[in-house]
């Protein structure tokens, strides 16, 4: 099945402090101008690549910067999906899976097919 994706890459997106930590508030500034200068990803699937990143990133501040993407631009595709790295967050349940009333939908993984997979189906999309 033939999948339109946008991705971002943590390399883009992320910024920490001097200690290493990531700084949240920092990171979704970056996320909003990347996000305004890529007019095209409204048509898209948004996989947000956030292996490879340096300092801790929880869970929770990933769907912080899913929903970020969301409120950047609600006209593109249904779903954004996070990849990460590491097996931390395995199992996890989300913080928070917005429903029809947000207009998509997040999910989190640590395969690359699996999020694929995931973007490119058609189900649950209503």
């Amino acid at each position: 099945m033939k999948i339109s994706c946008f991705v971002f890459y943590s390399s883009q997106i992320i910024k920490t402090t001097a200690t290493g930590a990531v700084d949240l508030e920092a990171s979704k500034r970056r996320l909003r101008r990347l996000a305004s200068d890529t007019e095209e990803a409204a048509e898209y699937e948004i996989l947000l690549d956030l292996r490879g990143v340096s300092g801790e990133l929880t869970l929770a501040a990933m769907y912080e910067l899913a929903h970020e993407r969301g409120r950047i631009d609600p006209l593109f595709g249904e779903r954004i999906a996070i990849l990460f790295e590491g097996d931390e967050h395995d199992g996890a349940v989300a913080p928070e899976r917005p429903g029809s009333d947000s207009g998509y939908q997040v999910a989190h993984f640590v395969d690359f097919e699996a999020a694929m997979t995931w973007l490119s189906a058609s189900d649950d999309r209503e």
